[in-house]
């Protein structure tokens, strides 16, 4: 196989925690990730390594529908606000997962970033060649 090809190695269908957490390693500059839903298993995975100067952007729903009830998002994101600066944004009817580093390295899937999304049984790709550059 040729480098930066994609092959059936970069799909999972399993917890991909690992995976992510590999991704934002390679971080240098950004690391942006959408999800509608989220709790402090987002918090564990930003602190892996990842550089103090890597802009963290956060894609979320804000509405009530899914902040209703859910004490653990709301913690979650002030805390990766206050330590790590966070830029959260909402977005309408989200239901994307994606993991995008540096805009070279994307991760998308269906699981959540949550503690229940690392027990259900779902699928995502998790690239190891870079996108950047790519059409």
């Amino acid at each position: 196989m040729k480098q930066n090809q994609i092959s059936v190695d970069d799909f999972y269908a399993e917890d991909v925690f690992e995976q992510w957490t590999k991704l934002i390693q390679k971080a240098e500059k950004s690391v942006t990730i959408y999800s509608p839903f989220l709790n402090e298993a987002i918090n564990e995975l930003l602190k892996k390594g990842i550089n103090s100067e890597v802009e963290i952007k956060i894609v979320t729903r804000l509405d009530a529908e899914c902040l209703c009830g859910n004490v653990n998002k709301i913690k979650a994101l002030i805390e990766e606000i206050r330590n790590r600066n966070a830029i959260v944004y909402h977005l309408d009817k989200l239901h994307a997962k994606i993991l995008i580093v540096d805009n070279k390295f994307v991760s998308i899937g269906s699981q959540n970033y949550t503690d229940q999304g690392r027990k259900n049984k779902e699928v995502s790709f998790v690239s190891k060649a870079s996108f950047l550059n790519s059409k």
